[in-house]
């Protein structure tokens, strides 16, 4: 991303954002007072003010450092963390906007469904033609022809309106609204709120391959002679010498440096290092280094004629030494993680081919809407 547009990106769009947010949140605040009846005959289905109050909690929490970084009063830091925080700022914004406009109003001839950005829709209860309900935890979905409506479970007087609805439908068909089942259930209609339990497997996994596999994997893979570009190269002599608690770390005093020089991982090298005491008996160095908040981190050293003393692949290869029990560690949870995760779909979609001490692993009693002949 070329620079100019990337400072207007982290300085205006802040600025605009919380414009935005400040707004949507006093117009949440005065629809919350104004909540209710809008006359004799006329009904409406709302959110939940757990959806304002949740919006307004994280857009105002992850708001502050978005706009700290903007206005330069705070070092942006990796660009990664700052394209989080406005994920979760655009999620509040979603939130705040479906609790302001995400409305149904209905009376004795039909309904008008509200959308997110305030776009209205009539219909009659004589286009209702169908309805998928599986439970009081679940979403509720009403299909008129090709449309579907869905009630999620914080809409304040879903069932009032479901009730209402069908009761129309009724007096018109002399029968109740017929169930219609989605064209693809995750769960083949044997759970409640089957597309929550999917999120949460697929997240488990998504989460575990990332954290657990993939950078386990990376950190063991054979070492190489790189280092990181923001590594540079430094002219100097040590004086005097320190070492961490339990002795993993070497730590270099410079006198023309505020910062110490590192050595990490001592226990993870294949070669011999040199003995600290002779680091520091006044000869010069060069040093590879990168320069964290604290201290300098040491990726490699070499004498004046630049002989290595030490190597970037004898540092990487200390690395992945002293990080490969935990990585192992870190795969094992890390398979096992994901073989839950794909038993926790699998148990959901076939849930008599497992016995009753399975299916308590992964589901609630409650959460079935299916009946088992195991006596359960």
């Amino acid at each position: 991303m070329p620079d100019t547009l990337k400072t207007l990106l982290f300085s205006v769009v802040p600025v605009i954002q919380d414009v935005f947010l400040i707004l949507l949140i006093i117009r949440g605040v005065i629809i919350k007072r104004k909540r209710g009846w809008t006359g004799v005959s006329v009904r409406r289905l709302f959110w939940s003010s757990s959806l304002l109050w949740t919006g307004t909690f994280c857009g105002g929490l992850f708001s502050i450092p978005v706009t700290v970084i903007g206005l330069g009063l705070l070092d942006q830091g990796p660009d990664g963390v700052w394209y989080l925080f406005e994920g979760f700022i655009l999620v509040s914004i979603a939130m705040l906007l479906a609790y302001c406009n995400s409305t149904i109003e209905y009376d004795g001839t039909g309904f008008t469904v509200s959308n997110i950005f305030g776009g209205k829709h009539r219909f009659r209860y004589g286009d209702i033609s169908g309805i998928w309900n599986r439970g009081v935890l679940s979403d509720i979905v009403l299909y008129c022809g090709r449309r579907k409506i869905r009630l999620d479970y914080f809409l304040i007087g879903r069932e009032a309106f479901v009730a209402y609805a069908n009761q129309a439908y009724f007096n018109r068909y002399k029968a109740n609204i017929p169930e219609q089942n989605p064209k693809f259930d995750p769960m083949k209609g044997n759970v409640d709120t089957p597309w929550v339990y999917l999120f949460y497997a697929v997240l488990v996994f998504v989460l575990s391959t990332i954290v657990f596999i993939i950078f386990p994997v990376y950190v063991l893979q054979p070492p190489d002679d790189s280092i990181p570009k923001e590594a540079v190269e430094i002219h100097t002599a040590f004086s005097s010498f320190d070492k961490k608690k339990f002795g993993e770390d070497i730590i270099l005093y410079a006198p023309d440096h505020e910062k110490p020089f590192v050595i990490s991982w001592i226990s993870g090298y294949e070669i011999n290092l040199p003995e600290p005491e002779t680091l520091c008996g006044g000869r010069a160095f060069y040093i590879v280094a990168v320069e964290g908040k604290e201290q300098y981190s040491i990726y490699a050293i070499s004498d004046e004629k630049h002989n290595s003393i030490i190597t970037a692949y004898d540092y990487n290869t200390a690395y992945r030494n002293y990080s490969r029990i935990a990585c192992i560690l870190m795969l094992i949870a890390g398979i096992i993680a994901d073989i839950f995760a794909v038993f926790w779909v699998l148990v959901g979609r076939y849930p008599k081919r497992y016995p009753a001490w399975v299916r308590r692993i992964f589901y609630k009693s409650w959460a079935w809407t299916v009946d088992f002949t195991d006596g359960e």
